[in-house]
């Protein structure tokens, strides 16, 4: 009984690690950390829903878990929902090798990408169309 216990604790812990894989938005073999910045899952307040769609125009499935980059500017469009309100945006930074950055929503929906390492908001300000 404590091997049937075990077992379906292990298959459980594997099926929560799917959930939570890293998206890996560049071509080639994954690369060490200290070599790509990471994007971690996006937060918002209570109620608020954050996913990533795209990052450069690259698909992203959307799903939990940390998204690594390579060093550079990038483009992150985003998905904000909050009851029936949703928010389409798109935010742009400046990413750093063994940097790990996060996507915060704010009240208002905006999103901002912040710095783990420094704590500063590093977005880029928004291009504006001619």
């Amino acid at each position: 009984m404590k091997t049937l216990v075990a077992i379906s604790l292990l298959v459980m812990l594997c099926l929560l690690d799917l959930g939570c894989a890293t998206h890996r938005m560049y071509d080639g073999e994954a690369r060490p950390k200290d070599q790509v910045a990471v994007i971690e899952h996006p937060t918002g307040p209570s109620g608020v829903q954050v996913t990533i769609e795209n990052v450069d125009g690259r698909p992203h499935d959307g799903g939990h878990g940390d998204t690594d980059v390579l060093p550079g500017r990038h483009k992150v469009a985003l998905k904000v929902l909050r009851g029936k309100m949703m928010a389409a945006q798109s935010v742009s930074f400046d990413a750093r090798a063994g940097h790990v950055y996060r996507i915060e929503a704010a009240e208002s929906l905006l999103c901002s990408v912040f710095d783990d390492a420094t704590g500063n908001n590093v977005t880029l300000p928004q291009e504006r169309a001619p």
